[in-house]
């Protein structure tokens, strides 16, 4: 059942409509069975294949929303059940032992906030509710959950750092604080980078660099000056090896 959804997937013309109102009850069928199957599938190369699968699933739904159907629009929409259901997936995948399935699974999210936004298009993404939402529940998260990281690095990507940053400054300084753990150093420091640098731009396209550099400078270095100096040996280390490259690069 499994590589028969695949299948079709693969072998149907899913672009502009093409497949007809048929094609996107089929579609939305098969998304469907594949979530259905996610609590049976536990063996390693059949989650795997799973994640896989699921992943051009949400490739086809993007490339189907492209017609305009107002029907697949609501069906798909950030509120709607499956996004809800896929949401689930990824919180519980998130932190697979197997690298593929983290991978997909990351996929899987940057494509259903693709989905969203196709459903949304014209209106402002950075105050759509869905997404506010998302941002809350993330937050809500302890640092120690590894895929708060990325799946926050996707979400920067469609309502920006200083959109973010508004629900809670502290935000880089708290992210910075959970760098005396090496495990949880290059997410951190990713996500990070993946801030300023947005942050930067968002800057950079409103402003003179003379009235916005120095604001720039007390959210991302200021802190992280403060903790080479006072901060513990292990933090030190990983901020120097880890993160301050990246900052220096992009200033």
């Amino acid at each position: 059942l499994l590589f028969l959804c695949h299948g079709a997937l693969a072998m149907l013309e899913w672009k502009n409509g093409s497949m007809g109102e048929n094609g996107e009850k089929l579609l939305l069928n098969i998304v469907s069975v594949l979530l259905s199957l996610s609590s049976e599938l536990k063996e390693s190369s059949m989650a795997t294949s799973l994640s896989r699968i699921l992943a051009v699933w949400t490739s086809s739904a993007i490339a189907a929303l492209a017609s305009g159907s107002l029907d697949l629009k609501i069906k798909l929409n950030g509120n709607s059940d499956i996004i809800g259901k896929l949401l689930e997936y990824i919180y519980t995948h998130w932190e697979h032992p197997l690298d593929a399935v983290r991978h997909q699974t990351k996929l899987i999210f940057k494509n259903l906030l693709q989905m969203h936004q196709a459903t949304v298009a014209g209106s402002s993404e950075k105050s759509d509710p869905f997404f506010a939402r998302l941002v809350k529940r993330l937050l809500s998260l302890e640092w120690h959950v590894k895929g708060k990281y990325t799946s926050l690095g996707c979400l920067v990507e469609c309502v920006g750092t200083e959109n973010i940053l508004q629900l809670d400054r502290t935000i880089p300084i708290q992210i910075l604080d959970v760098m005396n753990d090496q495990s949880l150093a290059p997410y951190a420091s990713d996500l990070l980078e993946t801030m300023f640098t947005n942050h930067k731009a968002h800057f950079t396209l409103r402003f003179q660099e003379s009235t916005w550099i120095d604001k720039w400078h007390d959210i991302w270095v200021s802190p992280l000056l403060v903790i080479l100096c006072e901060g513990n040996h292990d933090q030190t280390t990983y901020i120097i090896d880890y993160y301050l490259p990246k900052l220096l690069k992009c200033s």
